[in-house]
Parts: C-alpha cells; sequence; structure tokens
C-alpha cells in the first residue's frame, strides 16, 4: 500500500504545474454542525469552527450569504467582508496549501462555493483561494470551477504564485475561464 501511495504521488506531483509543486494539501471537513455557534441574529448565525492544527475558522452566514476567515482575528480580517451577492453555500472540505518543507503551516485554502444562478435552480460554482496568517486574510482567487475542467489545480498554482504576496486591498485574481457571473 505504500508503495502504490508513492508512486500515485509521484504521478500528482509529475503532474502539477511546476509553480504549484512548492506547496502541499491537506484537507479538512467544514461542517457547520460541528462548529460553536458564536452569535444569531434574525438573518444569520455566526460559527467558530476548527481547521487544519486548530486554526480558528469563522464562517458568518446572513441573508443566506456566507463569508468565511480564518485566524485568531478572523472577524477584523478583510476576509470576512469579502462574500457574494448571489445566495450561496459552502462545499464541506477545505483543502489546505501549505510549504512542502513547512506541512504544518498553511499559506493558503481552497474552499468551493455554490452560488446561485438568478432566479433558477441552477448553481455556479467557484474555487475561492484565500490567504492565511501570518499576512492579511482575504480571497485572493477565483476559480470558476463549472467552466475549468482544471479548476483544482488553476486554484492551487494561483495559491503557489499569490500566497504571501498578495495585498489585501484589491480585487481577487481571476483565473481560468470565467462564467459564473459578472465581473466589474
Amino acid at each position: 500500500m505504500r508503495k502504490i501511495v508513492t508512486i500515485l504521488g509521484a504521478a500528482l506531483l509529475a503532474a502539477t504545474p511546476a509553480g504549484a509543486a512548492d506547496l502541499v494539501s491537506a484537507y479538512t471537513d467544514l461542517d457547520l454542525s460541528q462548529c460553536i455557534e458564536t452569535d444569531t441574529d434574525e438573518v444569520g448565525a455566526t460559527y467558530a469552527c476548527e481547521g487544519l492544527n486548530g486554526m480558528p475558522i469563522t464562517v458568518s452566514e446572513g441573508d443566506l450569504r456566507m463569508t468565511v476567515s480564518y485566524g485568531e482575528n478572523a472577524e477584523d480580517e478583510p476576509a470576512m467582508s469579502q462574500g457574494f451577492g448571489a445566495f450561496n453555500r459552502l462545499g464541506a472540505k477545505i483543502e489546505w496549501l501549505s510549504p512542502a518543507d513547512d506541512p504544518d503551516n498553511p499559506v493558503a485554502t481552497i474552499l468551493r462555493w455554490y452560488l446561485q444562478q438568478g432566479e433558477g435552480p441552477g448553481e455556479s460554482q467557484i474555487l475561492v483561494v484565500t490567504q492565511l496568517p501570518p499576512q492579511a486574510v482575504c480571497q485572493i482567487a477565483w476559480v470558476d470551477a463549472t467552466a475549468n475542467s482544471d479548476a483544482n489545480v488553476i486554484a492551487r498554482q494561483a495559491a503557489s504564485e499569490l500566497a504571501g504576496d498578495f495585498d489585501c486591498g484589491g480585487m481577487p485574481k481571476v483565473r481560468g475561464e470565467f462564467e459564473a457571473f459578472e465581473l466589474e
């Protein structure tokens, strides 16, 4: 079994773009029923969750719109004001990206968001890449997971190129084809 995992890991590394090979992935679940509800009001709630190696995650839901931030000061980070206008929901897994030589200290996450399209039942899927502490925590890239068959690879490449150096005063970078919604 160990040999299969090693061969699989080598094959995945070989298929990964050069810059993204610097980061390794780990996954955790995001299940709000396992989080602590810290605040509620008539239109939503805020949750304190635990991520990779105990990193705090704050998820806020208001009027069927989510925001997500990370770290000890998550509620004060730019990510807490980065949501989407459309009704949305979050995916159940967070991918944590860490330097290969420091896998316990992630620099970015990738989280799938589902956005309602207009009045109909359809949804767009966006992979949101977020920069983590000690830098300012903010969304640094968006990848349309419906329009790009290699969306995960594109998102990892964006994390590799942008995390740690991204100026949170700007808009997230759009990578790949993007059809999820109108960009301003």
